[in-house]
């Protein structure tokens, strides 16, 4: 009898103590539930904000691009007007020459003349 309850209380212990570490246990799975649960909540609040910048990369392209044609249709007019003010300065040098030449004829026609300055 006295092996049997040896044995007995040997099995009371053993099952008390399995019991203690299944409790360890638990509280241990708790602990990294609540952790999970943590990054999980990181995790989506981090994937809503990459969400966000993602939008606003996209608005920004899309600014960039009505931008980008802006500019090229300055580009396109800026082109023009310095077409437009090479010809005018085409015609200037025309006037220039023609004014020299006019000058010429008057400085012969003066001499011509004979006539002084005062």
């Amino acid at each position: 009898m006295a092996e049997t309850e040896r044995r007995i209380n040997q099995v009371s212990n053993d099952v008390y103590a399995l019991y203690e570490k299944l409790t360890a246990v638990q509280v241990t799975q708790r602990t990294h539930s609540h952790q999970l649960t943590s990054l999980g909540n990181t995790v989506s609040r981090i994937w809503t904000t990459q969400q966000e910048h993602g939008e606003r990369l996209n608005h920004l392209d899309s600014s960039l691009a009505v931008l980008t044609e802006k500019v090229d249709g300055y580009d396109e007019r800026f082109g023009q007007i310095d077409g437009r003010l090479a010809k005018m300065d085409e015609r200037f040098d025309e006037h220039d020459a023609k004014l020299d030449e006019q000058g010429r004829k008057l400085d012969l026609i003066i001499e011509a003349l004979n006539i002084r300055p005062n």
